[in-house]
């Protein structure tokens, strides 16, 4: 659409799997990692499996995914300043200094008062309003949008949710200093009550598939 443009920005998750063979076809490309607490991506998954019907529709299968893409993603620090990683929470709080550190980081001249105009047009609200999308020729629903704030996971996740999350990629959200270990548990209850739950659907799951397998089994002799 833009035949003089000098930069090209794509994004998608599942480019995360794939950052050294962008390495090698692309001559010069930047890698923008924006890390969000996973809990928050969650939730948002969540929301928009039951919204629009794409992506995982629980808990376990975003915190995987999540795991997976971020883990992915950041095997492109192997290529030194061709990589910038930042968090969304930052940007929450500095919107134009993160966004002057990533327009630097592409080589892209900017002023502090062009910076803050378009950061004052693309507020969340504003996107969402006008159903801001990538492709100027297409309008978004308002249900791909869904908080554009920080933490609201502690809302949206249950105990069983949390409890669940920290299994599959608490070590993770551990490591990027977004949770300590035990987050999960709001009680003395909870702490006590999830891992034998978590337990007793582990065997209930095994003798199902145990059930399942005998039944084949022996329908082989009908």
């Amino acid at each position: 659409l833009k035949p003089g443009a000098t930069h090209l920005l794509d994004k998608h998750p599942g480019y995360s799997a794939h950052v050294r063979t962008i390495k090698r076809f692309l001559p010069r490309p930047r890698f923008i990692h924006m890390i969000l607490d996973g809990r928050d991506v969650a939730a948002s998954t969540v929301a928009a499996h039951g919204k629009m019907g794409f992506g995982p529709a629980n808990v376990a299968g975003a915190a995987v995914k999540w795991k997976t893409f971020l883990r992915a993603a950041r095997d492109a620090a192997q290529f030194g300043p061709d990589y910038l990683e930042i968090r969304y929470e930052q940007f929450l709080e500095s919107k134009t200094d993160v966004y002057a550190r990533v327009l630097d980081f592409c080589g892209l001249p900017a002023t502090a008062e062009w910076i803050g105009k378009i950061v004052e047009a693309n507020t969340f609200e504003k996107m969402k309003e006008r159903g801001a999308s990538p492709d100027p020729t297409t309008k978004l629903s308002e249900k791909r949008y869904h908080r554009g704030t920080a933490g609201g996971w502690r809302e949206d996740l249950s105990a069983w949710d949390r409890f669940q999350f920290d299994q599959l990629a608490g070590d993770l959200l551990c490591e990027l200093g977004y949770a300590q270990p035990g987050w999960w548990a709001e009680s003395g209850t909870d702490r006590l009550l999830l891992p034998l739950r978590h337990q007793w659907e582990k065997r209930c799951r095994f003798l199902r598939r145990l059930t399942d397998d005998a039944r084949n089994f022996l329908r082989g002799y009908e």
